[in-house]
């Protein structure tokens, strides 16, 4: 039976940390698109040549264990201290271990990337690291015979009554991204990094924007990813004023997360559907159940928020990628989250950056990448600064590989784009599909693929 949950004080103690326990890893998750290369449309997750088949050689030629599975259906693999886990469709998403460097997160990376090519080769099923399926519709996408999933599903159907738009389940079956796993060590390092990373998303949305293509066309946004996941008008994916303005301590986001509605609780083998927030299921129960904290811990996972935080704090901002620029990822976050100097700074800098600037960036950067502008001022020369700040940071906290590098190496990827394209991915692709790649999109599939 899982544990009751008798009042606030319990959710809080999810949050609290044990100082001299404090060990200031890096962990990332690493979502994907699959497609059939002959024909770029969406496998199937059952059948000969399906996301099934790839789990099932996984399995049995390269050492994953099954961790969930109901039948026939795989849902959840691990080796090690990593995990994969499977999207709405199928789609692997590589849950890496938490590492003290990036050197070993690097060579985590590259192992799943030729492990993951290779084996699905054999299928006929290719990767491609993009924020968003460049080529088809939601309707085209079929989803595995989960559940929980269907509940989530369900949701973003109904959404579309009361939106303009079917951005939620664009979302769900569509959207791509990569997310970053940070420590904390206390209350104050959880509202520092909070505040700080989360004022500076854009820019980092903006750096590494990687979803310009939809439905085989532009888009007209360079991080269509973050356009859809900032319109679709659903509270799971919203950043409140309130949040944004408060300090971003355990309370401020314990309230947040009870003021949002509860999708799901389950019992046994059946999954219910409350038509309440948390908070009132807190209150008064729902159709004769009471609470627990397995229900708040299922309720955490639907908040779909660019930052959000238990027991690491989880940044989500971020389009996928082509394996090449992960590391720069991990790279620039490290640098700039685990330097308390650049943290410090950093709070300085942005304290007096309003909501409604931040509102209003997130949209900019969404469309523009980063020839968007900020206060007059172009994003671009923030990124510079973002750099420049992280590579600092990991210099100064030098972690060396066997050849006598520091973490910074990996900050060259994205380098190349910053300071010498002075472009995001996104740009870059544009540029190249739009004139010599004459509307092809081969090449955008060869330059993105795993």
């Amino acid at each position: 039976m899982p544990q009751k949950l008798l009042h606030l004080g319990d959710i809080r103690k999810l949050f609290c940390k044990d100082l001299e326990a404090y060990d200031p890893r890096i962990g990332i998750e690493v979502e994907k698109i699959g497609l059939y290369y002959e024909k770029s449309s969406p496998p199937t997750y059952g059948g000969r040549r399906g996301y099934l088949a790839v789990l099932g050689a996984l399995y049995e030629q390269l050492g994953w264990e099954i961790v969930q599975q109901k039948g026939k259906q795989i849902t959840s693999m691990k080796r090690g201290r990593a995990f994969l886990h499977l999207e709405s469709d199928g789609r692997i998403e590589l849950a890496g271990s938490p590492h003290d460097s990036i050197h070993d997160l690097a060579r985590e990376m590259r192992i799943h990337q030729n492990e993951i090519a290779e084996i699905s080769k054999i299928f006929g099923i290719i990767w491609i690291g993009c924020g968003y399926h460049p080529f088809v519709k939601s309707a085209d996408i079929q989803s595995i015979r989960d559940d929980r999933k269907r509940i989530i599903l369900d949701y973003f159907e109904a959404s579309k009554k009361t939106s303009d738009n079917d951005y939620g389940l664009a979302w769900e079956m569509k959207a791509s991204g990569i997310h970053v796993n940070l420590d904390f060590k206390d209350e104050e390092d959880f509202s520092l990094k909070n505040r700080v990373l989360m004022r500076i998303s854009p820019i980092i949305t903006a750096m590494f924007a990687n979803s310009p293509f939809s439905k085989r066309r532009f888009s007209g946004y360079m991080s269509f990813r973050s356009h859809v996941a900032h319109n679709n008008s659903l509270p799971q994916f919203d950043i409140p004023q309130d949040l944004y303005e408060s300090e971003f301590g355990f309370d401020s986001w314990i309230d947040h997360l009870m003021s949002l509605p509860l999708l799901m609780i389950r019992r046994g083998d059946k999954w219910l559907k409350p038509d309440c927030t948390f908070s009132e299921f807190l209150d008064k129960g729902f159709d004769g159940h009471s609470p627990c904290m397995d229900d708040f811990e299922l309720h955490m996972k639907t908040a779909w928020k660019d930052i959000k935080s238990k027991s690491v704090i989880e940044l989500r901002f971020i389009d996928s990628l082509p394996p090449h620029l992960i590391s720069s990822v991990a790279a620039l976050v490290k640098g700039l989250a685990y330097d308390q100097g650049n943290l410090n700074i950093l709070d300085d800098m942005t304290k007096n950056w309003s909501y409604e600037d931040f509102m209003n960036l997130r949209q900019d950067v969404a469309k523009y990448g980063l020839q968007a502008t900020f206060n007059g001022k172009p994003i671009l020369n923030f990124a510079k600064k973002l750099i420049e700040m992280s590579k600092s940071g990991l210099k100064s906290n030098r972690v060396w590989d066997i050849e006598n590098n520091d973490e910074s190496l990996y900050l060259k990827g994205i380098e190349e784009f910053v300071f010498i394209k002075g472009k995001s991915p996104a740009e870059w692709l544009v540029e190249n599909w739009t004139s010599k790649w004459r509307k092809s999109f081969y090449p955008v599939v060869d330059w993105l693929q795993y």
